[in-house]
C-alpha cells in the first residue's frame, strides 16, 4: 500500500522492520540495564535454593529436583534455564536469566509476526511489537524467576498448539511431544493445553492421532500427579462466583490500569471468542483460537484461586502478558477473517489505523506509567524476601558453592 508520499510497498516494509528492530533493541537494553545481578522474592528459593540442592544431590535426585514443584506447580523450563546458566558459567547471573526471559517473549512475537507476513498482513509488524514488547509488565521484567515463568508459558503453549494444530513438516512431527512435555511440566495451568488438543483432533476427525496423544497424556499426568506427591490445590478455591467472573474479565482486559476500561475490554474479548465459535475459528485458525481459549481458562483459574486478593490483583503486571497475547490472537483471527471479506479500501485502512494507534498508545502509556517503578526497584539494595534470615542462609550457601556471591548484600557474616 502507498499511504503517504507515494512510497513503494517495499520501502515501507524495510522502514517497518527498521523501526521494529531498533525498538526491540531499545526495549531489551532498557530491561538489561535496569536488571541487577541480585535475587528478588522467588529467585531465592526457585533459583538459588534449587541450585544449592542440585549441586549436593545424586544423579536420580537431580532429576527429581528438576521435576519438583515450586509452590503449586512444576517449573521445568525455569529449572532448565537456571541449569543452562550454571553449566555455561559455573555460577548464576540474574541478568543472563532476565535476558533468556526477554528472548522468550521476542520469540512469541516472531511467531505472530511471521504468520502475519505470510498472510500478507505486514502492517501488523509495528502494532504487534508495541503491544507485546512494552513496560506494561512492570517490575516482572527485572524479576528473573517470574519473567521466565510467565513468558515461557505463553511461548510454549502457543508453540505447542501450533505444532499440533497447523504444522505439517517432519520436524514438527518430531518436535510435538517433546515440546508438549516441556510445556505441561512448566506451569500449573499449562495442563489445559492437553484437552484443547483433544478438542482439535476430535473436531477435525483426526481420530488416529488420539492414540499417541492419549499414551503421552498418561505419562505426562503421571509426572504431574504421581511423581510429585505433594500436589495441592489452592486453599482459596471457594470464591464468590461474581468476584471470580469479574476477576477473570479484568484479567483478560488488563491492557491499562483503569478497571472500567479493563472490564469493557474483557467483555469485548469474551464476545469475540463466542463470535469466533459461531464463525468456526477453531477450524479456520485453530492455533490462535485455542491459544485464546487457553488464556480464558487461565483467567478463570486465576479468578478461582486469586480473587480473594482483591480485584486490583487481576491488574498485576505479571498477568499482562496473558492479556496481551489474548488480544494478539483475537486481532490476528479477525484481521485475517475480514481481509477475506469484500470491504472497501477505506474501511480497511480505518481498521488498520485504529488497531495500530491503540497498540501504540497503550505501549506509550506503559512506558509513562511503569518506567519509574522499574527504575526504583533497580536501585534497591536490600533483601526483598519475606524472611531475611532465610534469604541470608540461602545467600551464604550459594557463596559456599561458588554459584553466587551477591553484589548488594552483606553475606560475609559468620
Amino acid at each position: 500500500m502507498r499511504f503517504f508520499f507515494n512510497i513503494p510497498d517495499e520501502s515501507w516494509q524495510r522502514l517497518r522492520w527498521l523501526c521494529v528492530i531498533a525498538y526491540t533493541f531499545f526495549w531489551l537494553s532498557f530491561i538489561l540495564v535496569n536488571t541487577s545481578n541480585s535475587p528478588i522474592m522467588d529467585d531465592y528459593y526457585a533459583i538459588l535454593h534449587f541450585l544449592n540442592s542440585y549441586i549436593d544431590a545424586g544423579a536420580l535426585q537431580k532429576v527429581e529436583l528438576v521435576l519438583s514443584r515450586h509452590n503449586e506447580h512444576q517449573i521445568v523450563l525455569v529449572r532448565l534455564a537456571v541449569l543452562t546458566n550454571y553449566y555455561l558459567y559455573n555460577q548464576i547471573n540474574f541478568i543472563y536469566l532476565t535476558f533468556i526471559a526477554a528472548v522468550f517473549l521476542i520469540c512469541l512475537l516472531w511467531l505472530f509476526v511471521r504468520d502475519g507476513i505470510s498472510k500478507n498482513l505486514s502492517w501488523t509488524l509495528i502494532p504487534f511489537t508495541a503491544l507485546l514488547l512494552n513496560l506494561q509488565y512492570g517490575t516482572i521484567l527485572i524479576w528473573p524467576m517470574a519473567a521466565l515463568q510467565h513468558f515461557s508459558t505463553v511461548l510454549f503453549v502457543f508453540l505447542t498448539l501450533k505444532l499440533f494444530c497447523s504444522s505439517t513438516s517432519r520436524l514438527a512431527a518430531y518436535a510435538r511431544f517433546p515440546v508438549l512435555y516441556l510445556c505441561v511440566l512448566s506451569g500449573g495451568a499449562n495442563i489445559f493445553v492437553i484437552p484443547l488438543i483433544y478438542c482439535h483432533y476430535l473436531l477435525t476427525r483426526k481420530y488416529k492421532k488420539l492414540i499417541s496423544l492419549s499414551l503421552n497424556t498418561i505419562i505426562i499426568l503421571a509426572m504431574v500427579f504421581v511423581v510429585n506427591d505433594d500436589f495441592y490445590l489452592s486453599s482459596s478455591a471457594h470464591k464468590n462466583i461474581i468476584d471470580t467472573i469479574i476477576f477473570a474479565t479484568l484479567f483478560l482486559g488488563h491492557l491499562s490500569q483503569i478497571k472500567a476500561f479493563g472490564l469493557l475490554l474483557g467483555i469485548t474479548g469474551l464476545i469475540g471468542i463466542l463470535a469466533g465459535i459461531k464463525l468456526r475459528f477453531y477450524q479456520r485458525y485453530p492455533e490462535y483460537f485455542y491459544f485464546a481459549i487457553f488464556i480464558v481458562l487461565v483467567a478463570g483459574s486465576a479468578g478461582v484461586s486469586r480473587s480473594d486478593y482483591g480485584l486490583d490483583y487481576a491488574m498485576e503486571g505479571k498477568y499482562s502478558v496473558y492479556a496481551n497475547a489474548f488480544w494478539l490472537s483475537l486481532i490476528m483471527m479477525y484481521t485475517v477473517f475480514f481481509k477475506q471479506r469484500p470491504f472497501s479500501p477505506v474501511w480497511r485502512t480505518l481498521g488498520v489505523g485504529a488497531v495500530s494507534i491503540c497498540c501504540l498508545v497503550l505501549c506509550a502509556l506503559s512506558w509513562i506509567n511503569n518506567k519509574k517503578e522499574i527504575d526504583d526497584l533497580a536501585r534497591i539494595n536490600w533483601v526483598i524476601y519475606p524472611s531475611y534470615e532465610v534469604a541470608k542462609d540461602i545467600l551464604l550457601k550459594s557463596k559456599q558453592h561458588g554459584i553466587y556471591n551477591g553484589e548488594r548484600y552483606i553475606i560475609n557474616a559468620k
